[in-house]
């Protein structure tokens, strides 16, 4: 997709016209674990720094929270923060080891401005990429539900997830989602249930087991 006007197509009848831009600058995210839905964003999310998404519209010509999928990343931030839990520090690593952690990246989201901790920068409509970090530690694994919504591309992780709990908790314990099924441009979708891999090949049990690793199960939604 080229610079300029683009006809885009959502579902099988709207169509919008959105104007595309080249590079533009997004701000970086992390969802600190142990973080709660209920807690201020300043202590919730973690700045990482700046990257590049592209084939967007113009975020002024976006309403506000419109979500975008990751695949429109073009460059990943440079540097990311170090993320401390329980008084311990952990560093990126994107191949893992122990007091490390990589990210998942969710979605791109239209925002208005950006902050640094506390620091607020009014600079108007942009785009922030947010994301969740996955710790690597002797003791807890990091559990997510990710769900894949109708035309996305990406997973994305459900409310109040991900969670972080001891290594070798009973599967039986988890407070699996319960997720419904939706109308999107007048098409009926159910959910699918949660897998084990990304393909939704592998139907995932919560009867016996338990978790030793860090953990994602997947879930998607398929046209009735």
């Amino acid at each position: 997709m080229s610079k300029g006007e683009a006809t885009i197509k959502r579902g099988s009848q709207e169509t919008f016209k959105v104007i595309v831009t080249d590079d533009t600058t997004a701000y970086f995210y992390i969802w600190r674990p142990d973080s709660s839905i209920d807690q201020e964003y300043t202590v919730t999310w973690e700045y990482s720094n700046t990257g590049t998404v592209i084939n967007l519209p113009n975020p002024k010509n976006v309403a506000g929270n419109t979500k975008f999928d990751v695949s429109n990343i073009k460059l990943f931030p440079k540097s990311y923060p170090v993320i401390t839990k329980a008084g311990k520090s952990y560093v990126y690593d994107e191949d893992g080891g122990e007091g490390t952690y990589t990210v998942n990246w969710s979605y791109i989201i239209r925002s208005d401005g950006y902050n640094i901790g506390t620091d607020a920068y009014k600079i108007g409509p942009c785009y922030h990429v947010d994301g969740y970090a996955v710790l690597v530690e002797e003791t807890n694994c990091t559990v997510s539900f990710d769900v894949q919504e109708v035309g996305d591309e990406n997973f994305r992780p459900v409310e109040s997830y991900p969670i972080i709990i001891k290594k070798n908790t009973n599967i039986k314990d988890l407070n699996v989602p319960v997720v419904a099924d939706k109308t999107v441009d007048g098409d009926q979708y159910k959910f699918d249930g949660w897998y084990k891999d990304k393909e939704c090949t592998v139907k995932a049990s919560f009867t016996e087991g338990r978790i030793t690793e860090n953990t994602t199960f997947y879930g998607r939604y398929v046209q009735v």
